[in-house]
């Protein structure tokens, strides 16, 4: 928080998540955080905006992988029933009281990342990353679930060449040519 002037800094405890932030309402921020002791717990921490924290809430998750590039990625429905979390291969359905409606385990190939709530709070698109042989990891699908983590669909990202995709143009119109010819 700043107004111009200064700026309010809170020091949090645990290992934060870098994508593991989301807005509770107008004025409180949920954070994910991994707690540094034997048990390496997550815990969301509520905060206003003024830095003040709110509470802090351990959430009771069953053995998922994560490691230091995957700390976690957390989605909070809009009106707030329900929550997401994804670390990859796994990814949490919840409530917002931290219980676990479904654990969804990807392949060995599969990642789900950057979990989002529809503003109705009915539906959350994730993207499904899959790593090919001749290419990096790429998302292949956005995959659409319920709260309950139901999977509702999924479309099809298909495969391009981005060395045949033309960059975009501010104008339809073609350059002007140098009567004279190039140089």
């Amino acid at each position: 928080r700043t107004d111009g002037q200064a700026v309010t800094y809170r020091r949090l405890e645990g290992e934060l998540s870098r994508s593991g932030m989301a807005w509770v309402a107008t004025d409180k921020l949920a954070v994910l955080a991994r707690m540094k002791d034997a048990e390496g717990k997550d815990v969301l921490h509520f905060l206003r905006t003024d830095g003040t924290i709110v509470a802090s809430q351990t959430l009771p998750l069953p053995e998922h992988e994560h490691g230091d590039e995957n700390m976690g990625e957390l989605a909070i429905a809009p009106d707030g029933a329900h929550m997401v979390l994804a670390y990859g291969k796994d990814v949490f359905f919840m409530n917002r009281d931290g219980s676990v409606r479904r654990h969804w385990r990807g392949d060995e190939e599969q990642l789900m990342a950057q979990p989002k709530f529809a503003p109705n709070s009915k539906r959350i698109a994730m993207k499904l990353l899959k790593e090919e042989e001749d290419s990096y990891r790429r998302v292949t699908a956005i995959v659409f679930f319920t709260p309950a983590g139901e999977e509702v669909s999924r479309t099809v990202v298909p495969k391009t060449n981005l060395a045949l995709i033309r960059p975009a143009s501010p104008s339809t119109q073609p350059a002007e040519q140098d009567p004279n010819g190039p140089e």
